[in-house]
């Protein structure tokens, strides 16, 4: 019960109060638990909301700023699902992670979703081809923005 409470439960809350600080409403997270699978629109407009100050208005406008910074894989399309590894290489990237020495080579999806199974944002059995729901989003977001707020 006390690993579900700190796994699951307190990154959800905390990323509920964040959210919204950075303008995210209730029916925007009521939404994202909803949601069985992410869009890589979704993903980058949810993402691009916490990590910047003027972050875009929808989801196509996110999408598109996000490919234009190379944030997002040329592959990925704005109503397709998106994947543990294209959100991991957005997350890398937006947040300005620094990653270890394959990531920084290759800037793939594949070494962005290790080094951020490393860190401990994305847990349980899970591979970068699978897809994201909303839940497992808030929980990763929940978990970066622990991260965050410790400093490191």
């Amino acid at each position: 019960m006390i690993k579900f409470f700190r796994r699951v439960f307190l990154p959800v809350v905390f990323v509920f109060l964040a959210a919204t600080a950075f303008g995210l409403t209730a029916s925007d997270i009521e939404m994202l638990l909803d949601l069985e699978e992410m869009t890589c629109a979704q993903a980058a407009y949810y993402v691009l909301a916490i990590a910047l100050e003027n972050p875009p208005a929808n989801g196509e406008a996110a999408f598109a700023y996000a490919r234009e910074r190379d944030w997002i894989s040329a592959k990925a399309q704005s109503g397709g699902p998106v994947t543990m590894g294209y959100l991991s290489m957005l997350v890398m990237k937006a947040f300005d992670f620094k990653g270890g020495l394959m990531y920084r080579i290759t800037g793939s999806p594949r070494y962005a979703f290790r080094e951020m199974t490393d860190r401990g944002f994305i847990s349980g059995r899970t591979y970068p081809g699978f897809t994201v729901s909303g839940e497992q989003f808030l929980q990763i977001a929940g978990n970066v923005l622990t991260y965050i707020g410790g400093g490191q």
